[in-house]
C-alpha cells in the first residue's frame, strides 16, 4: 500500500477546527518571525481571535508588522482578531507572577515581607525560575481566551529548554519540597518575624500548598501541549548544513517531548525555473543589501572597520573554506560593492591579528548572521599569527546552545571536558560549553552549590570564571568566543555588573538568616543539614567572589585586552540588532570596532547567474536531504522560494502567508 502524500503546505494546520497552541522555531536567522508572524495573519482569517507571541529576546515581530509591540497584547493595526506581545521568559518574570501568589495567600501587607524567603527557596533549584515564568506564562495566556496562540520562538538551543519545562518541574518539585521540609521551620519563623498574624498559615504550608497548584498548572499545561489535536510545532529552515542539522535535533526533541511536529518550513529557497528571472532576481536582492550597506557605512564608517564579506558559491565548512574567507576577512581581494569608501579604518580584521595584548574576544550578532564561521575563521588567522610570533595557542569556545563549530570543523568538539584540539592546526583548541553546566561542575558541596544558584548570573560568573583559570593554566594567547544570538549574549556580557548586586543581596541574606539560625539552636541543624556552617561557608566566599568579579569586570572593559565584533547581513532586522548591539556595549563599557557584514552580492559580479545557479545547486542537495529525512506522507514540506522585497508590514506578511498556506 503507498502512503498519501501530505500538501505542501500549511493549509491544513490554518484549517484545523482545534488547535489552540502553534510554535514556530528553528536555528537564528531562518525567517521564523516572517513565517510566524503570516502564520497568525493567515489564522486570523479563520480564527475568531488569534494572538502572537515572541519569546525571543530579540523581538522581532515589532519589525516584521511595523508596530510597536509590548509586554501586554496590542491589536495589530488593519486586523481586528489579530493581537501581539512580546514577553521575555526571565526569572524576573516567574518571582513577580508567584509574588502576587503570595500576597493572595498571606494579605497584600504580609506578602512583600515574606517574598524574599519564599524567593530564595525556590530560586535553590537550578533551571526552576525560567520554568516558573514559561509554565505561569502560558497559563496567563489560556486565561485570555484566544482561539489560538502563535508563539514567535528563540532560536532552537533556548527554546527545547524552555518546552522542556515539564521534565524540569517533575525533577525540581521533589528537590524542593526536600528543601521545604529541611527548612519549613526558618521560613516559618521568618514569617513571624516578618510580622505575620499568629492565625496565618505556616509558610511552609503555604509553600507546599503552591507546590501543588504549580505541579497542576503544569500537568493542565503538559496535557494540552502533547495533544496533536491542540497543539503543534512549525519547524522552519533554509537548505544549508548547520541549519538541516539544527532542523533535525528539534525534531528528534520535540518527540521525545511527546510534541507533534509535522509541517517544515523550507525558506529562502533559490528556483531558477520559475519566478523571478535570475538576473532580476540577483539585482533585487542586491538592491535591498545596498540600501542597508549604505546605512551601516553612515553608522560606522568613522569609527569602525567595516568588513564587507560576499556570499560564496559554497558553503564554509572545514578547514579549507574556513581559512579561504579568512583571508577575505583579514582584506584579501578586497570588493567595493559599488561603495566609494572614505573611512581611515581599513574594511578588514587585521587590527585585530596586529593587537596582540588582545586576549578576549566575543563575535556576535542576530542568528544567522555567520557569526560561527566568522568566530572560526578569526581564530585561525590569531592562531597562524601567534605561532609565527611564539605566542601561546588559541582557544575558540561556543556558548551558544545550538554549538556549530563541530559542524564548521567537521570534528568531533566534546562538549564540557577539556579543550579539542583542532586538526591541521598546532595551537588552536576549541571547546563547547554550557554556562549552567561548567558552574555546576565547579561548585563544592551540594547545598553550597544550592544557595549559589539562587542568584541570577552565577552560572556565567562560574563559566568566566573558570575559563579565566583555563586560559591561564594552559597559557592561551586569546580566546575568542562564538555566542548566542544578541539577547542571550548581552545577558553573558552584563553578568558583572549584575554579580555585583548579588554578592551584596547574598551578604543581606547571610545578615537577615544568621539570627533565625541563632534563635532556633541546634536543633535546626539535624534537620537541616547545618545550614549554619552553609551561610558560613557562603559568606567566606563573598570576598573571594568580588576579587573575581573586579577582575573579570576589569578585563571586559579593557579595549587592550578584550573586544567585540558584530557580525551582521545587510537586511533590515540585522542592521537593527547591530545598532541595539553596539549601544549596549557602549553602555557595558566594552571595546567594539569591528563589524563584518556577511553574505552580500556584489553588484559588479560579471556571472551573476553562475553564483545563483551554484547557490541554488547547494541548497537543492539539502533540500533533498530534508525530504529524505521527513516523508511527506508524515510531514507537510513547504518550500518558500527567496524573494526580490523584504517581507515588512501587514501586505506582505500576507502575502508571503499566501505562499505558505497554498494560496499563490
Amino acid at each position: 500500500m503507498v502512503n498519501e502524500s501530505l500538501d505542501s503546505s500549511l493549509s491544513s494546520l490554518v484549517e484545523s477546527q482545534t488547535l489552540q497552541w502553534v510554535f514556530v522555531g528553528g536555528k537564528g536567522g531562518v525567517g521564523k518571525t516572517t513565517t510566524s508572524s503570516s502564520l497568525a495573519v493567515s489564522l486570523a482569517q479563520k480564527k475568531e481571535s488569534v494572538l502572537l507571541v515572541s519569546t525571543d529576546p530579540a523581538h522581532n515581530i515589532s519589525d516584521a508588522f511595523d508596530q510597536k509591540f509590548s509586554k501586554d497584547p496590542t491589536k495589530v493595526r488593519g486586523m481586528e482578531n489579530l493581537s501581539a506581545m512580546e514577553v521575555e521568559v526571565s526569572a524576573d518574570g516567574s518571582m513577580r507572577m508567584l509574588e502576587a501568589s503570595v500576597g493572595q495567600s498571606f494579605g497584600e501587607a504580609a506578602g512583600p515581607s515574606l517574598f524574599p524567603a519564599l524567593d530564595e527557596l525556590i530560586k535553590m533549584v537550578p533551571g526552576i525560575d525560567e520554568a516558573i515564568a514559561f509554565g505561569l506564562l502560558v497559563e496567563t495566556i489560556r486565561s485570555m481566551n484566544y482561539s489560538t496562540i502563535v508563539f514567535d520562538t528563540a532560536p532552537t538551543g533556548h527554546t527545547l529548554r524552555l518546552l522542556g519545562f515539564p521534565n524540569l518541574f517533575e525533577k525540581a518539585i521533589p528537590k524542593i519540597e526536600e528543601l521545604n521540609n529541611r527548612f519549613g521551620g526558618m521560613l516559618g519563623t521568618l514569617g513571624s518575624v516578618s510580622g505575620m498574624t499568629q492565625g496565618s498559615e505556616p509558610m511552609n504550608v503555604t509553600l507546599g500548598r503552591m507546590l501543588k497548584d504549580l505541579q497542576d498548572t503544569v500537568k493542565q499545561v503538559t496535557d494540552q501541549f502533547q495533544d496533536p489535536a491542540k497543539t503543534t510545532f512549525v519547524c522552519v529552515c533554509i537548505p544549508e548544513f548547520l541549519s538541516v542539522y539544527e532542523t533535525e535535533r528539534l525534531v528528534q526533541e520535540l518527540s521525545s517531548f511527546k510534541i507533534d511536529v509535522k509541517n517544515i518550513v523550507i525558506n529562502q529557497v533559490i528556483d531558477l525555473s520559475k519566478g523571478i528571472p535570475a538576473e532580476a532576481l540577483f539585482a533585487a536582492r542586491s538592491n535591498i543589501q545596498m540600501k542597508y550597506l549604505k546605512q551601516i557605512d553612515e553608522l560606522y564608517a568613522e569609527d569602525f572597520h567595516v568588513v564587507k564579506v560576499p556570499i560564496l558559491a559554497e558553503e564554509i565548512r572545514g578547514k579549507d573554506m574556513i581559512v579561504e574567507y579568512s583571508k577575505m576577512i583579514m582584506g584579501e581581494n578586497q570588493k567595493s560593492f559599488g561603495l566609494s569608501s572614505t573611512s581611515e579604518y581599513a574594511g578588514s580584521l587585521a587590527n585585530l591579528i596586529e593587537q596582540r595584548t588582545l586576549r578576549w574576544i566575543f563575535c556576535g550578532g542576530k542568528g544567522g548572521v555567520g557569526k560561527t564561521t566568522t568566530s572560526c575563521a578569526l581564530a585561525t588567522a590569531l592562531a597562524e599569527d601567534r605561532a609565527q610570533n611564539n605566542l601561546g595557542p588559541v582557544l575558540i569556545i561556543s556558548t551558544d546552545p545550538a554549538h556549530n563549530l563541530s559542524d564548521a570543523f567537521k570534528q568531533r568538539i566534546s562538549p564540557g571536558g577539556d579543550p579539542t584540539k583542532i586538526e591541521g592546526f598546532e595551537n588552536l583548541y576549541a571547546m563547547e560549553i554550557e554556562p549552567q553546566t561548567a558552574a555546576e561542575s565547579v561548585l563544592p558541596r551540594e547545598m553550597l552549590k544550592d544557595v549559589a544558584k539562587f542568584i541570577p548570573g552565577v552560572d556565567e560568573l562560574v563559566s568566566f570564571s573558570q575559563i579565566a583559570k583555563l586560559v591561564k593554566s594552559m597559557e592561551f594567547s586569546a580566546v575568542v568566543f562564538d555566542t548566542a544570538p544578541t539577547g542571550h549574549t548581552l545577558k553573558l556580557l552584563n553578568f558583572p555588573k549584575l554579580f555585583e548586586k548579588v554578592l551584596e543581596q547574598l551578604g543581606a541574606l547571610k545578615d537577615r538568616i544568621d539570627p533565625l539560625l541563632q534563635s532556633l539552636g541546634p536543633g535546626l541543624a539535624d534537620s537541616a543539614g547545618n545550614p549554619q556552617d552553609l551561610f558560613t561557608a557562603a559568606n567566606q566566599n563573598i570576598d573571594d567572589l568580588k576579587q573575581v568579579v573586579a577582575e573579570v569586570g576589569e578585563q571586559m572593559r579593557d579595549s587592550d585586552r578584550t573586544t567585540f565584533v558584530c557580525v551582521a547581513i545587510a537586511e533590515f532586522l540585522s542592521v537593527y540588532e547591530t545598532e541595539r548591539l553596539v549601544q549596549e556595549l557602549f553602555t557595558l563599557e566594552i571595546d567594539s570596532r569591528n563589524i563584518v557584514v556577511n553574505q552580500l552580492l556584489d553588484p559588479e559580479e560579471t556571472d551573476k547567474l553562475s553564483l545563483l545557479k551554484a547557490r541554488a545547486a547547494m541548497q537543492q542537495k539539502y533540500v533533498t536531504q530534508i525530504e529524505d529525512l521527513y516523508p511527506r506522507s508524515e510531514f507537510h514540506i513547504c518550500k518558500v522560494p527567496v524573494r526580490g522585497e523584504e517581507i515588512r508590514g501587514l501586505d506582505l506578511l500576507k502575502s508571503f502567508a499566501a505562499g505558505l498556506t497554498g494560496g499563490q
